[in-house]
């Protein structure tokens, strides 16, 4: 089979990349209060309804700081995200282009001159991403969804590091022949409409 290859750009302002902000927002945020409350409440043994402007101030600083985090992101990424996307015999494959590659460079340089471990880690763990290759024999869970042209690719029952592929209309029914033709059967694969 020859390798299928493409490029898509997904827009910044897409449900799928809100979503997962989202997502990932509402578990950091349960999982702080949950702690804050278990900490205050219990461990101190101080009343909660006593420390009500602390808490305010506390949770506004917090909304800044999810503010400012925001902001850069769209100054960022106001562009989108690029990749690039490609189906063989073999498996499947995503690369990160554009502004992600760059801002995974700036974070290594940066972390580098400020002596920041963590930013260089950060740096190095995303660079370390942007590469990604599920075999036919790895992939475990392929869902295809018609309507947006969206095919999502895991491992194993935890999904770490999926292949999340966006199709063109052009693509799409070449890409989802080839998955269908290369999954094996152990791979459930789900098709929704």
């Amino acid at each position: 089979m020859e390798k299928l290859e493409w490029r898509y750009r997904l827009p910044l302002f897409s449900a799928f990349i809100w979503g997962n902000i989202a997502k990932g927002f509402l578990i950091t945020m349960v999982v702080l209060l949950a702690f804050l409350f278990v900490i205050s409440g219990f461990y101190l043994n101080v009343d909660i309804s006593q420390q009500t402007p602390d808490i305010y101030f506390a949770g506004g600083f917090v909304a800044l700081i999810i503010f400012l985090t925001l902001l850069v992101f769209v100054i960022l990424f106001w562009r989108g995200f690029e990749m690039d996307y490609a189906v063989d015999g073999k498996g499947l494959y995503q690369t990160v282009k554009g502004t992600s590659s760059k801002v995974h460079n700036w974070a290594i340089i940066l972390g580098t001159l400020g002596r920041s471990p963590a930013t260089i880690g950060a740096g190095l763990t995303a660079k370390g991403g942007e590469e990604r290759f599920i075999s036919w024999r790895e992939a475990s869970t392929i869902r295809v969804d018609k309507k947006k042209k969206y095919i999502h690719v895991s491992r194993n029952f935890l999904g770490i590091y999926p292949i999340d592929m966006f199709c063109t209309d052009k693509n799409f029914s070449k890409v989802t022949a080839a998955i269908k033709k290369h999954a094996l059967k152990k791979t459930r694969l789900s098709i929704e409409d």
